[in-house]
């Protein structure tokens, strides 16, 4: 379950906008997020998505993701997924799933043929039939990234893009609800709250049917990914940031945080009339 949540956390990203030039990317090799997971009252692990080291020609994004435990002993999750994308962000390249969760174990592997407009999925060296997929279809986890450069959104809005897990490809839709300030471990955040909708993707968005899933990105032009909430038959359960590792700006978190802007204002305000 939890690993499910933190992929969608990372798949909810999805839109049509344009991408940036390259030079204005909002991501880079060595960031990190660092999440907090919760089934209620109750922390059952932990979770990083990452940007790792990968040829010139290329992105390499991560996903890892651990039961504690507590958890372990009702429901043992050891999940890490990686997904290779051209350097151009055009097209995923190569998606790999390593999923221990309970009793399921997989080794999953989906490979793009892209002179052929095909994706083929397999398990265990067990193939697929290889499907057909458009031009500009992105794995689950990589769509992340590609979101994150788009330039706003816009509350209403609702807006979809073509993703494939490699057994499936269909569009993701997904509604922007609102704008709030939500807290998480790592401080306060102005955020919009989107709803995602997805149909046929498998083992990525899954949730019981009466239940609603949202998502939340941090209203600045980097979008950072801040939570996932669900609420289902069994309780709630959250994904939410803990902290965030960035080489080129390390105190940038910080910088976008509501509270801590509140803070400073406050220390200001303390020191002039001192002065006075």
């Amino acid at each position: 379950m939890s690993s499910r949540c933190l992929i969608v956390l990372a798949c909810f990203l999805l839109s049509g906008g344009v991408l940036q030039a390259k030079k204005d990317l909002p991501f880079e090799v060595g960031e990190r997020f660092n999440y907090k997971l919760t089934w209620g009252f109750f922390t059952v692990g932990s979770g990083s998505i990452e940007v790792e080291p990968a040829g010139s020609d290329e992105f390499h994004f991560a996903l890892n993701v651990a039961t504690n435990g507590f958890a372990d002993a009702i429901y043992r999750v050891r999940t890490s997924i990686n997904s290779w994308v051209d350097k151009e962000l055009t097209h995923t390249t190569l998606y790999k799933k390593r999923q221990q969760e309970g009793r399921t174990n997989r080794s999953v592997v989906v490979d793009f043929d892209w002179t052929k407009n095909e994706a083929r999925f397999s398990n265990w060296d067990d193939f697929y039939e290889p499907i057909s997929i458009r031009p500009g279809v992105f794995d689950p986890l990589a769509l992340m990234f590609i979101v994150r450069t788009r330039e706003s959104f816009t509350v209403g809005e609702t807006f979809t893009m073509p993703v494939t897990d490699g057994k499936e490809s269909e569009d993701a839709e997904f509604t922007v609800v609102k704008k709030e300030t939500i807290r998480v471990p790592a401080g306060s955040f102005e955020a919009y709250k989107i709803l995602p909708k997805l149909k046929h993707v498998g083992g990525v968005f899954s949730k019981s049917k009466k239940s609603k899933m949202y998502v939340w990105i941090s209203a600045d032009e980097k979008h950072l990914p801040l939570k996932l909430s669900s609420s289902v038959i069994v309780g709630s359960f959250s994904v939410t940031l803990q902290s965030m590792e960035s080489p080129s700006d390390p105190e940038y978190l910080e910088s976008i945080r509501t509270d801590r802007r509140k803070e400073d204002h406050g220390r200001r305000g303390f020191s002039s009339r001192r002065r006075r």
